[in-house]
């Protein structure tokens, strides 16, 4: 039997949207007892607004606070701070009830960077966290200069301040993370050369950093701690059967986390038996939908995935719902670690262990490639490297000093 709910009575200049609002917050994936909580919420800010004749149109964010003020020392025990209020500025600002919030002043820094990776985005079609990166590392090299008109800065800097900077950031980094900073400063250079604001390329003034490839065994995962981590049914506590498609698709499909995330409804092509992934570089491509992932997703569709307007596959299971996030899909693995006793580990290790299951079962490693859907053949021959037995046999034996 279905609890009827009941909501509280709102008077004042936002009692027209009361219903309309518990609608909202309902459409967000809130339980219609939250739900009911939140109206309540509302129903304490219109009865303000009628006490203090404050037009809903004309609220700062100084009335705001002082709503938050007016409530903390009022009789009630509900507590409610700026993070209750979220949803309902959400929604009063949709309606065009109060202000937009005001849109922040861009510095020259700021509005260089935006272009930059704008032209990362639609020129070179690098992922969201490459650009991030890029973004950042051209941040902390302008910094000096913020206050100033980019044109002036380029015009003023010269191959020693790059290089200046180069070495200072990337003292204390590991080989790998200083060959990613001095990639992203090519980058940048050559971007402010070829729209113009550098009369002069100082990319090839940067100096080489040495970097040393296939210097240790990629990481490994047994096959025996795989099989514990997508056992069916050994994970009953939350959002099970969302959490095992996860785990099936990292361990039977090689998927990256970004690549789950971006997932969608529209990806499953159901009558096909395919599954549409959104890879690096905004290459989609088709991959084989195995009937162990195609029932573990059906499983999650029919029983657990909340009815949300959202067209992403994999959503949060707690209000506001949204899509999940590369941090969630890290989060699923390693708990799915600890409550199967498996060493902890990140989602890239089962694409890790996917190739080395296909090594071991003597798969050529350029359809291991295909598999993993490398775009050379270069970063699937790492994988070599964890097929001992086959090394052994191209090894050389040491030649024995003589006595």
């Amino acid at each position: 039997m279905t609890r009827k709910i009941y909501l509280p009575r709102v008077s004042g200049p936002l009692r027209p949207y009361a219903q309309e609002y518990y609608d909202y917050v309902q459409a967000l994936g809130y339980t219609a007892q939250s739900a009911g909580w939140h109206v309540w919420v509302l129903a304490r800010v219109s009865q303000w607004l009628e006490a203090t004749e404050i037009a809903p149109a004309s609220l700062t964010e100084e009335d705001w606070q002082a709503f938050l003020d007016h409530h903390r020392a009022s009789k009630y025990q509900q507590p409610i701070g700026w993070r209750r209020l979220a949803p309902l500025l959400q929604y009063l600002r949709r309606q065009d009830l109060i202000p937009g919030a005001a849109e922040p002043t861009r510095s020259a820094l700021e509005a260089f960077l935006e272009r930059y990776q704008h032209f990362l985005r639609d020129r070179r079609g690098l992922a969201p966290r490459t650009i991030e990166g890029h973004v950042r590392t051209a941040h902390r090299f302008l910094a000096p200069w913020a206050h100033e008109e980019p044109s002036a800065v380029w015009a003023a800097v010269r191959a020693r301040d790059v290089t200046t900077f180069l070495l200072r950031d990337t003292a204390r980094l590991s080989p790998g993370a200083a060959a990613n900073v001095l990639q992203h400063l090519r980058s940048l250079l050559r971007f402010v050369y070829q729209v113009g604001y550098a009369a002069q390329d100082l990319a090839p003034t940067l100096p080489p950093l040495a970097s040393w490839h296939a210097t240790r065994l990629p990481p490994t995962v047994s096959p025996d701690e795989v099989e514990a981590l997508v056992a069916p049914g050994a994970d009953r506590a939350g959002p099970g059967r969302r959490n095992y498609a996860i785990l099936l698709l990292l361990a039977r499909l090689g998927l990256r986390a970004t690549e789950i995330c971006r997932l969608t409804l529209d990806d499953v092509d159901w009558r096909a038996g395919e599954l549409v992934v959104s890879g690096k570089s905004r290459r989609v491509e088709r991959l084989p939908l195995p009937t162990e992932v195609g029932a573990a997703l059906a499983a999650y569709l029919h029983d657990e995935r909340p009815p949300v307007k959202t067209r992403q596959l994999f959503l949060t299971c707690r209000a506001p719902i949204h899509g999940m996030s590369r941090g969630g899909v890290f989060y699923v693995v390693t708990r799915a670690c600890r409550r199967r006793g498996v060493t902890p580990l990140g989602p890239h290790r089962l694409r890790h262990a996917l190739a080395t299951t296909l090594l071991h079962h003597g798969v050529p490693l350029p359809t291991i490639g295909q598999v993993l859907r490398h775009r050379d053949l270069q970063s699937t021959a790492a994988y070599a490297q964890v097929d001992l037995a086959a090394l052994r046999t191209v090894a050389q034996a040491w030649p024995e000093g003589s006595s």
